[in-house]
């Protein structure tokens, strides 16, 4: 799931960067969050940058 970190500059200086959240695991009668809900979570692991050329 992507997701934007609102308040965290992107690499090229846009106003919110774009995360990639892995999704381990979750019990069956779960559901993914609609588009547009605010979600929490923690950064285990970041690239300093990732940019497309």
């Amino acid at each position: 799931m992507f997701l934007r970190v609102e308040g965290v500059p992107d690499a090229i200086g846009l106003p919110d960067a774009i995360g990639l959240a892995e999704i381990n695991g979750m019990p069956s009668d779960f559901e993914l969050p609609d588009l547009g809900t605010d979600v929490g979570g923690e950064v285990i692991w970041h690239s300093e940058q990732a940019l497309l050329s």
